[in-house]
């Protein structure tokens, strides 16, 4: 991200941030039939350690079928379904956003079902309607209260009862520790499953203070989106948000394995289930903790909306480059034009400016013109401020295929920024990189810029504005670097040099030809 502030200045700005996508919500074909309201339940039953199948059971009745419902004529049908955790006797139920709601206003169920876990051989009982207490759409979280019977009639929350989880704290997590999983993937049948595995790991998220993800081998397909993640005492440490998330780990196998869209087929027009070779992530509990006080204290809305349409108006999105990789601190490793085949990642970075939090954003993918749904993000509410540096990638730990990668970045439906790179082949036009050294001890100079600009704009008429620069790139400790954008073969470019302390080396009208790419060059730079 080169921003040119003037002849003179050259502002470096890396402050990136990473923006997830959640996992879509999963399509229910069928409805399981609705019982009689029952009474009132047994006497709280929060989750014990008197053995491992014990817990088992606690963790079990803990965990719910949520379903989203849509009106039709004097009925409700199933729009998509996802799990939750009981969190307390009185109905309290922690899921993720998406199970619950959608950023799209046009998009939203008119009712939530709560079906219990009964037996973990028999299905959910679908019992109760519940309302959203407090949701956050960038962490992927929400609250919601079960508050009546299927008839609308409503339930006094302390007359529940209900079995529940206690919630444990996801900080004292480390590698290896045992997790427990309950949900109701789509591809395990209506019954709930159960699966286990180890903490693999931990990510980062710009503007998530601490953990962010708990990167996990326990399979988790869909449908257990929103579900009970326990540590080996039985807590409640987590809330499974991401199928084959982690960073730079991603799913090696995904098939379509349910007929997940209810037309008796299965086909690539079902949901893909991720199968294998993958690693998941979940939402530590510490995060949801802030939504459950909020709930219980009656704070937060009753709901709280999602994100509505806000027009893009003054918003910018300029300077897409891209890297290989990100470094600790939200840097590219290395802004470059093309990666080499094999390559496990595409990490695309941009600078903006006139945003505001809750305005609507999209990321579209595209490899060889085709739409990348794993590796986009649907629209989504910002939460990134008013300015300054974002990134999003494409990764794939077996590769990702040969080809040319598009991302197309909008705000409020409207396209603000587009960029390509390929993977793989030859990259078209000259790249150039090499050293910029002091011509007296022949070290390399940190800091230095090395600019070309516009086609047509020469080193007396340019304003000092990225506006008519066409790349540009910073020295790194030893003087070197490389331009992030190839030059056009048969056009003429003004290129200036220059660095704090030395006199500049400017060149105007240079003719790009056919020299090999890229092309290494060494520029020597006299002091002031």
């Amino acid at each position: 991200m080169k921003t040119l502030k003037r002849l003179l200045i050259l502002s470096w700005v890396f402050l990136a941030i990473l923006s997830c996508r959640p996992s879509g919500p999963d399509v229910l074909p069928t409805l399981t039939p609705v019982p009689a309201v029952p009474g009132p339940g047994a006497a709280p039953q929060p989750v014990s350690q008197p053995g491992e199948r014990q817990t088992h059971q606690d963790l079990l009745r803990s965990t719910v079928q949520i379903v989203a419902l849509a009106e039709s004529g004097r009925r409700f049908e199933p729009m998509w379904t996802g799990s939750g955790s009981i969190v307390s006797p009185d109905g309290l139920i922690l899921t993720n956003a998406h199970v619950v709601s959608d950023p799209d206003p046009a998009y939203q169920p008119a009712a939530l079902g709560v079906a219990i876990t009964v037996r973990s051989d028999q299905l959910p009982e679908l019992k109760y309607l519940a309302e959203i207490q407090a949701i956050d759409y960038q962490l992927d979280l929400a609250v919601i209260q079960i508050a009546s019977d299927l008839d609308g009639r409503p339930i006094e929350p302390e007359q529940l009862n209900l079995s529940y989880v206690t919630q444990g704290d996801s900080d004292l997590l480390e590698l290896g520790d045992m997790l427990q999983i309950l949900g109701y993937p789509g591809i395990g049948g209506e019954t709930i499953t159960f699966t286990e595995g180890v903490v693999s790991g931990f990510t980062r998220e710009q503007g998530v203070e601490g953990r962010a993800y708990i990167k996990t081998d326990a399979t988790i397909a869909g449908g257990n989106s929103g579900g009970l993640a326990a540590n080996g005492a039985g807590q409640l440490i987590g809330v499974p948000t991401q199928v084959g998330y982690g960073g730079d780990e991603r799913f090696a196998d995904c098939r379509y394995l349910a007929d997940t869209n209810g037309d008796d087929v299965i086909d690539e027009n079902d949901n893909c289930i991720p199968v294998g070779g993958f690693i998941n992530a979940l939402r530590p509990v510490n995060l949801a903790s802030p939504l459950l006080e909020a709930a219980r204290t009656g704070v937060a809305p009753r709901p709280t909306p999602g994100p509505a349409p806000v027009s893009a108006g003054q918003a910018r999105f300029s300077n897409p480059v891209f890297a290989p990789d990100v470094t600790a601190d939200d840097q590219p490793t290395q802004i470059v034009a093309q990666l080499p085949s094999g390559a496990t990642g595409v990490y695309a970075f941009w600078d903006y400016e006139n945003m505001a939090d809750g305005m609507t954003w999209e990321v579209r993918w595209y490899h060889e013109g085709e739409f990348m749904e794993d590796a986009s993000q649907p629209p989504t509410a910002w939460q990134g401020g008013e300015r300054g540096n974002w990134w999003v990638a494409a990764v794939n730990s077996s590769g990702l295929p040969d080809g040319t990668y598009r991302v197309e970045l909008y705000v409020a439906g409207e396209l603000l920024a587009q960029g390509a790179i390929s993977v793989g082949g030859t990259a078209e036009g000259l790249l150039i990189q090499g050293y910029v050294r002091d011509a007296d001890t022949g070290r390399g100079i940190a800091g230095a810029a090395y600019v070309v600009l516009n086609p047509g704009v020469t080193v007396a008429s340019w304003d000092g504005s990225e506006a008519q620069a066409h790349t540009a790139a910073e020295t790194d400790a030893d003087g070197y670097f490389e331009l992030p954008q190839p030059l056009e073969r048969g056009q003429r470019y003004s290129v200036i040099v220059w660095a704090q302390g030395y006199l500049p080396t400017t060149g105007d009208n240079l003719l790009v030809g056919d020299e090999p790419s890229p092309l290494e060059v060494e520029v020597t730079l006299q002091r002031e």
